[in-house]
């Protein structure tokens, strides 16, 4: 197990670093599973605040073994995955998943 703990997570944090994926893998280095919560950003968020680039963080963790994603509140991304690389197969899942997801929300299914 990475670390030696077996989960890492962190909630309305990660809009605060200049660099998601930079933290990601930090987490990824010190836990077998990583739960984060992706805020999208609101024109009159703080300035602490930095725009994530969620679609691309969501595709970063369909990569991987994504065991959960779920939209709240329409605006939080609750991403749940191992930091292991997953086959074409689970890939595929993942992206399925993640599309339905966005459906389920009267959202666009790629954006």
């Amino acid at each position: 197990m990475p670390g030696g703990f077996d989960a890492a997570y962190a909630f309305d944090v990660i809009e605060h670093v200049k660099d998601p994926y930079a933290f990601l893998r930090e987490m990824e280095q010190r836990a077998a599973l990583v739960e984060v919560n992706l805020l999208e950003f609101e024109p009159h968020e703080q300035e602490l605040h930095y725009e994530l680039p969620i679609p691309e963080l969501r595709r970063y963790a369909a990569q991987r073994q994504l065991e959960h994603y779920r939209i709240y509140h329409g605006s939080s991304h609750l991403l749940l995955y191992r930091p292991e690389p997953a086959g074409a197969g689970r890939r595929m899942r993942n992206s399925a998943r993640i599309a339905a997801e966005r459906v389920r929300h009267g959202l666009r299914p790629s954006a």
